[in-house]
């Protein structure tokens, strides 16, 4: 092969690295623009459809990503390839709520890469996801002090914020706040703003459901700060959502409103049902309050539906209780109590105490 046919395809390899840099420094649409012009040979593909999914991974495009991780996989000849796309889609599928398929693929994984830590720190989440609260936490529990002896800082900061996450599905919120503020702590000291957004935006979820609204504000505030000029989608509706639950939960309802309609937006571009329910409960929630009881619940039934897409049992049990209350102030009193211990049970059944949020 003569040095002209050689240099196309190390200039596409320096082109992919310089991409890959790009995106670790949060340009994701300038690289999706620098891929699309890009046209690579059959043994260069996986890395190259691995870096589109990565870039639509980090704006919040987790279907579209899940998408390009799968046509990476095809082309994943090498086994730190397939890892590699394996996880990303097992990540993403677990994001838009795919538990089953989620699962599927971590499986797939486990064959591969079964004492990864990533490979074990994603099967957590997907438990996590699924409801298998303390299978999660044990994991979890455990690479926390396997991270911790490593001096992994940003690992462990994740860690701290999963474990927060189950203590607050739980409703032990002492802990979930002491597990957000040890996540925080962990992710200044490893000068990440993205892990300090979000463990910000997991604290002021915490403070809010315990009842401190004032402090709770103040933590999205500080979120939505870092996300405000960044290109995270997904960090943005999170923010957009929390704080118009805060609004809500302090009586501002018109300011609620427009926060929820932004959050909206933002997660239908998205394409994300389950945090697209959250929204709609949220709204319904306003409308409630607000005495517009027939458009409560219609979003009730609607935020209902979305949660199915996807496996959202706390967000499935808000919208029936919620929707258990509207229906008893119609009259429908009988119909309202079967759907109230419907939603008591599956609560009971996945070791949640979220019938009891009746005050958020």
């Amino acid at each position: 092969m003569s040095s002209d046919e050689i240099m196309p395809e190390k200039n596409i390899i320096l082109q992919l690295e310089k991409i890959s840099r790009k995106i670790d420094r949060g340009k994701f649409r300038s690289s999706l623009k620098e891929l699309s012009s890009l046209s690579v040979a059959a043994f260069l593909k996986s890395d190259f459809f691995a870096l589109y999914a990565q870039a639509f991974q980090s704006l919040g495009y987790f279907k579209k990503a899940a998408g390009y991780y799968k046509k990476s996989l095809k082309y994943a000849w090498e086994t730190n390839d397939r890892i590699k796309s394996l996880l990303g889609l097992c990540s993403c599928l677990r994001s838009v709520g795919n538990y089953e398929r989620a699962l599927k693929y971590m499986k797939c994984l486990e064959r591969i890469a079964p004492r990864k830590d990533e490979v074990q720190l994603e099967r957590a989440m997907i438990l996590r996801m699924g409801g298998r609260l303390m299978e999660s936490e044990k994991i979890l529990k455990s690479l926390r002090r396997k991270f911790r002896l490593q001096k992994d800082l940003e690992a462990e900061s994740f860690v701290f914020w999963a474990l927060a996450g189950i203590c607050r599905l739980r409703g032990d919120f002492k802990k979930s706040i002491l597990h957000f503020q040890s996540s925080l702590k962990l992710a200044k000291k490893s000068k990440n703003p993205d892990m300090v957004g979000y463990a910000l935006m997991g604290l002021a979820g915490a403070r809010r459901v315990s009842g401190n609204i004032s402090e709770a504000g103040k933590c999205y505030q500080r979120a939505r700060k870092i996300f405000i000029k960044g290109e995270d989608l997904f960090a943005k509706a999170y923010g957009e959502c929390g704080s118009a639950n805060v609004l809500r939960q302090s009586g501002k309802l018109s300011g609620a409103m427009k926060r929820y309609r932004k959050a909206f937006a933002l997660y239908k571009e998205l394409e994300d049902y389950p945090d697209l329910g959250f929204v709609l409960w949220g709204m319904g929630e306003v409308y409630k309050k607000d005495g517009k009881l027939f458009r409560a619940l219609r979003l009730f039934e609607k935020a209902e539906k979305y949660f199915s897409r996807g496996r959202e049992e706390r967000g499935k049990v808000l919208a029936m209780i919620s929707k258990s209350h509207v229906l008893h102030f119609f009259g429908r009193t009988d119909e309202a109590e079967k759907i109230f211990q419907k939603a008591y049970k599956k609560a009971l059944a996945s070791g949640m105490h979220t019938h009891l949020e009746v005050f958020t």
